[in-house]
């Protein structure tokens, strides 16, 4: 039987007369209204002072857009191809819990983006791995961040307290001298006084953020926020902002664990339940120090890649000839339609080959199967001297050997003859 039918009574009497399916969401957040005093009282977390967290906060009600910026600012925005790759770093972490004081470990992984790291330790620039441990365990970096010979690298354990790390900060980044900064890898795990540091980075007026080359950090947006929800909304708020003007100077590398969602739980809840699985690592790479490593990095290799690129397709070519290739470092191939009308014009042909050492599949090809007569050139590999050569025997056409090699111009030294190109080709008098 019903305990209080009058009141289950009254309670559908009630809302069949206030239109409550026609109001909007912050309808019911505004206590100057009968409706907005009663939801306020009914969902307060404590002294009927507001609307209880979760649902002030929930994506639907105060707060509509959050959710979804915080997955993009969670999103990695460089891959392990720009680090050339990503070195992992696990990191643990102590908690009491439970009336039994029982121990947890948690643990999290952060994400090295190697080719910083290496181009900052090879530069000869002064390094500082500064590290900010949440309780008395000291950190270890990977043991792959190896010092080489003359590098200038420290390691240093920060304050937990944010202004003296702000301090410690602006006297490293002025280590590297007039236009040449310091490189600095920053690792922070001091928990809720994360986001004083952060704040502190951003807003300092040395830009102690852009100084900063790798960033590693333990964030948790929901950990100690206040228990007043409109308090408690502004809070999580700035938050997301200084993440949001974070990624304006850093790219995220990763974050870990890579899955889950950082602001609610399994059942949907903002910011309910155990605080601790809403934390997550964050591991952030400065943006010009990444772009300028690019920039500088790529004008060889570009060239190199660009010289090295083909321009002409199998159609292009009528085919191609490939046969001669033996596995790796032996790649020959062989435009069809240019060889055949080379062969077939009546001009002599020269084929040399230079540096063959034991074996030479190229000239075989040539021999064999073209039927053309080759010049075989090297000067540390002598006839007779390596032994049994397969790949030089068997030729239908045998090839003339010289006992010479390329040399900027034509000399001898060590017992050894050099040639420049210029002297085997034949010159376009002759008709070659």
């Amino acid at each position: 039987p019903e305990v209080r039918p009058f009141g289950r009574l009254a309670y559908h009497l009630f809302s069949s007369m206030s239109s409550l399916s026609k109001m909007k969401n912050e309808d019911f957040l505004d206590s100057s209204t009968l409706i907005g005093r009663l939801y306020t009282i009914a969902f307060s977390d404590s002294g009927n002072k507001g609307p209880a967290s979760a649902q002030f906060l929930d994506d639907e009600v105060g707060l509509p857009h959050i959710s979804g910026r915080v997955q993009k600012l969670f999103r990695p925005t460089v891959s392990s191809d720009d680090c050339v790759d990503l070195e992992v770093d696990e990191s643990s972490t102590e908690s009491i819990i439970g009336e039994q004081n029982e121990k947890k470990f948690s643990t999290w992984a952060f994400f090295w983006c190697q080719n910083i790291a290496i181009a900052a330790i090879e530069s000869g620039r002064p390094v500082t791995l500064l590290s900010l441990p949440n309780g008395d365990t000291e950190t270890q970096w990977p043991a792959w961040l190896k010092r080489p010979e003359g590098a200038q690298i420290e390691h240093q354990r920060g304050s937990k307290k944010v202004e003296d790390t702000l301090k410690t900060l602006r006297r490293l980044a002025d280590l590297g001298g007039p236009g040449e900064n310091a490189a600095i890898f920053l690792r922070s795990e001091i928990g809720t006084h994360v986001w004083a540091l952060l704040e502190g980075l951003l807003r300092d007026k040395k830009q102690l953020a852009a100084s900063v080359d790798l960033l590693f950090v333990k964030v948790n947006l929901c950990q100690s926020l206040p228990k007043e929800g409109q308090l408690q909304a502004a809070a999580l708020l700035k938050r997301v902002e200084i993440l949001a003007a974070l990624r304006k100077v850093f790219e995220l590398v990763a974050h870990d664990p890579a899955e889950g969602d950082p602001l609610h739980d399994k059942s949907g809840w903002l910011c309910r339940g155990d605080s601790e699985a809403f934390t997550t690592a964050l591991s952030f790479v400065n943006k010009a120090r990444l772009r300028e490593l690019h920039r500088t990095s790529g004008l060889l290799s570009d060239r190199v890649e660009l010289a090295l690129r083909p321009t002409l397709t199998s159609e292009d070519c009528e085919g191609y000839d490939d046969a001669a290739s033996e596995g790796d470092g032996a790649l020959h191939t062989w435009c069809n339609k240019v060889l055949k009308g080379v062969l077939g014009n009546g001009r002599e042909v020269v084929a040399l080959s230079y540096g063959i050492a034991t074996w030479d599949s190229w000239a075989k090809r040539l021999a064999n199967y073209y039927h053309l007569q080759t010049d075989l050139l090297d000067c540390f590999e002598k006839p007779g001297q390596p032994g049994s050569t397969p790949s030089l025997e068997g030729w239908e056409v045998p090839p003339r050997r010289h006992e010479v090699c390329l040399g900027p111009e034509k000399s001898h030294s060590h017992g050894r003859s050099f040639e420049h190109l210029a002297d085997r080709l034949p010159s376009d008098s002759d008709g070659g």
